[in-house]
């Protein structure tokens, strides 16, 4: 084995795609800018979202020691941080950790994730996309500069300030629609704070945790250090719906006494748009009131489902009741359900019980929303991949992993069921909690399957006489003006004379009557649904639950009246 020390040429690896000559990367550490011309004019690039750069420029301005095992290709940092070059597990400390993107070799070059490397080697990176800059500061200069830039019509707050803000309305990324995930690491998002506008980028670690706490339109306290957000939590608030409103006063129903008028706000949002504006607020409106100095406007009832699910009891019954608590109150979103990188369940898919940010979404829109527009500015689609909205409805696979979650689990938080669509299946059964099969034939379904197509998925919930089905899924059906957002509920698989049809159209309307103002039920072509392509594709049923109600032996109308207790 051969093994000598090399200078440090790690890339790294910060925005989308190749880099080009017009629009070169430039690297600075603690202020200094890194002259690739000392290292023979080899340049970062930028792969699948991650600068590039060679081992040697910044072994030397890091002070690395850097050991290459050449017939291995391992490359070791400080005896502490192992890669292994096209090897995206890397060794830190001893600990396997997986990385966005591996170490890898060009032009006899070997080149590194920057950021996963200088963060292990306890730098901080930050990127301004305006000059195309990446800024490492090391430990002992680990104050980076802010990127907290002035926004139109709204005043910016002192970018210098740091602490704690305190109920700030969170407004979403800055440059939504012509931002990339290719530079998500990178993100300047803004917040609402004391009638200013501050931007800051959020810190970031491996499951992106601050970033999948923010949703457009709700209310955080936010803690700024070094320019840069270091926490976020959801602020509390008291929700009332007010009485009476003084000079200087408000009472809430049910208060026996007045309460010092703070300053109130009301916020509307829509795809990449979020406005916060001062009110007066009026007697018998909605408030959630955050301090004596902050209030909003608008608040949402919790939720409270038609039927209730039972957490963790593994029984067919139990599954089918759980995935029909958000029919009629989650709108389709591209996206839902899967966390904001979009590689994995969302906090609200590993929520027990029906996400109360599901329904605000449904109850703020109405019959025009639609799940896709062209233009990437006002889109709640991801554009160039950015899921901002992960967090407002359910995807079909979105639905299936939290109705999953919550047949399986008792908690929240725990491992989730999100996974492409048309790989469920046959993941559900490679986990040993049902079998797969591709004969999938409407006749051999049982209440509980479920079937992965590709590109969706779906619940059978039973059959009927006439060989027509109910099924449940989320689906993007048009409402009543044309819009595609119809989300969580009943279908019939067969035509709309048949007896699925029927049942679909009697359950929705009595029981989900404001979807039902917005949308009309569907039935599908039940040969289109049956139909696949690819190994992973297929029928799964399981064996994890019990079925102690014969649902197996229940048609489809049996079942719905047994859910509903009717």
């Amino acid at each position: 084995m051969k093994r000598f020390i090399i200078p440090f040429s790690i890339m790294l690896m910060l925005s989308g795609t190749a880099v080009y000559a017009d629009d070169p990367i430039t690297v600075r550490i603690d202020g200094d800018a890194v002259d690739f011309s000392e290292y023979d004019n080899v340049l970062p690039y930028i792969e699948s979202g991650r600068t590039m750069m060679p081992i040697r420029a910044v072994a030397e301005s890091l002070g690395a020691k850097v050991d290459w095992d050449a017939d291995n290709e391992i490359v070791t940092i400080d005896d502490r941080i192992e890669l292994e070059v096209n090897n995206d597990v890397a060794i830190v400390d001893g600990k396997q950790v997986i990385m966005d993107v591996p170490a890898e070799i060009r032009k006899s070059r070997t080149f590194v994730p920057l950021r996963f490397v200088s963060e292990n080697m306890g730098a901080k990176v930050s990127w301004d996309n305006d000059t195309r800059t990446v800024k490492i500061f090391t430990p002992e200069d680990s104050k980076p500069e802010t990127q907290t830039q002035t926004q139109t019509q709204t005043p910016a707050a002192d970018p210098e300030k740091e602490g704690v803000f305190l109920n700030t309305v969170y407004m979403g990324v800055k440059g939504y629609g012509t931002q990339s995930a290719n530079t998500k690491d990178y993100f300047v998002h803004r917040f609402f704070c004391d009638g200013c506008v501050i931007e800051y980028q959020v810190l970031r670690d491996d499951s992106y945790s601050l970033q999948n706490k923010l949703a457009e339109g709700y209310v955080y306290n936010v803690k700024v250090e070094n320019g840069v957000i270091t926490d976020i939590d959801e602020a509390a608030a008291t929700v009332g719906v007010i009485d009476e409103v003084g000079s200087d006063t408000i009472t809430l129903q049910g208060m026996n006494r007045a309460m010092k008028l703070p300053s109130v706000y009301k916020v509307t949002s829509s795809a990449g748009s979020v406005k916060v504006e001062k009110v007066t607020p009026k007697k018998g409106e909605s408030i959630r009131i955050y301090s004596a100095e902050t209030a909003y406007i608008g608040a949402s009832d919790e939720f409270k489902p038609v039927v209730s699910g039972q957490a963790g009891t593994r029984t067919v019954k139990n599954f089918l009741t759980t995935a029909m608590e958000p029919v009629g109150h989650t709108l389709y979103v591209f996206g839902g359900g899967w966390n904001w990188q979009d590689n994995g369940a969302s906090a609200q898919s590993t929520t027990i019980g029906v996400p109360q940010k599901w329904v605000e979404f449904f109850d703020k829109n109405d019959a025009d929303y639609t799940y896709r527009t062209e233009t990437g500015s006002e889109t709640y689609y991801p554009h160039n991949g950015v899921n901002q909205y992960y967090y407002a409805g359910a995807d079909c696979s979105g639905y299936i992993g939290w109705a999953v979650y919550n047949t399986l689990n008792t908690q929240s938080g725990g491992e989730g069921c999100v996974m492409a669509s048309t790989q469920m299946a046959k993941t559900f059964a490679d986990k040993g909690l049902g079998t797969w099969t591709q004969d999938v034939r409407l006749d051999s379904f049982k209440p509980g399957d479920i079937m992965s197509m590709n590109g969706h998925a779906w619940i059978y919930l039973g059959g009927c006489a006439d060989g027509s089905a109910v099924i449940m899924h989320s689906t993007p059906s048009a409402s009543v003006n044309g819009k595609e957002g119809g989300g969580v509920q009943l279908t019939a698989l067969g035509s709309e004379s048949s007896q699925a049809y029927t049942l679909v159209k009697q359950y929705m309307t009595k029981y989900f009557p404001e979807w039902s103002k917005r949308y009309t039920p569907t039935a599908k072509d039940a040969n289109s649904y049956l139909s696949f392509s690819g190994e992973t594709a297929g029928r799964f049923t399981w064996t994890a639950l019990n079925d102690p109600d014969n649902y197996a032996g229940k048609d489809a109308e049996a079942i719905l009246k047994d859910i509903f207790g009717e």
